[in-house]
């Protein structure tokens, strides 16, 4: 029997108090838990999610920081089918842990580019990048410090560690898509993507 495919990968990002359409705070740098804060990364992954906002390159694409795949690489075989990245954050001043946007049908493309950012010229470093319109960060983040739904998005009994990154096969990655539309029902950004992702999953 062939191993299952992976459709989905569940990632960390740093919290952003400007819903990572801004630079973070000097409090979401001092509690980050990410080495690549004191390397200046994190930076860069503060606009995660600033594609409203900002221009697209001249390619049209929107690119983002993934602080995982810094120091770690993809495994080729789990992620050849890969249609959507979640992006996890653990809030500091509840200690939750949320699903609070995704990048679907990304591309993993290392790089760095000016920065958007008309008073800063600090060069942002990128490893994803994602169509402005396959872009969306949901308005009621999904809280996944709950250890039932945990079990209904991760595979295999695996658990969901803050700064590590899980595959998700079909099942898992509709279950999450269901769980962001119980909680944000008139989304229809939301609901588009995911039927664009329901044909282009098989």
């Amino acid at each position: 029997m062939s191993p299952e495919k992976n459709y989905g990968l569940l990632a960390a990002i740093d919290w952003n108090t400007n819903n990572w359409s801004g630079l973070s705070s000097p409090e979401d740098l001092e509690k980050s838990d990410f080495k690549a804060v004191e390397e200046g990364e994190i930076i860069s992954s503060s606009l995660n999610f600033g594609h409203l906002q900002y221009a697209s390159e001249t390619d049209e694409y929107y690119y983002g920081l993934l602080p995982q795949l810094l120091t770690k690489t993809l495994d080729r075989d789990k992620s050849l089918h890969l249609k959507i990245v979640f992006l996890k954050s653990k809030d500091f001043n509840t200690g939750k842990l949320y699903i609070v946007g995704f990048y679907s049908f990304p591309v993993f493309v290392r790089g760095k580019r000016p920065s958007p950012l008309p008073d800063s010229d600090v060069d942002f470093t990128y490893n994803i990048k994602a169509k402005p319109a396959d872009i969306h960060l949901v308005e009621n983040f999904v809280d996944i410090s709950d250890a039932a739904l945990q079990k209904k998005i991760i595979p295999g009994g695996k658990k969901i560690g803050p700064q590590a990154f899980n595959y998700l096969p079909k099942q898992q990655v509709f279950n999450v898509l269901d769980a962001m539309t119980k909680l944000n029902p008139d989304d229809k950004r939301l609901h588009a993507i995911k039927l664009r992702l329901l044909r282009a999953i098989v």
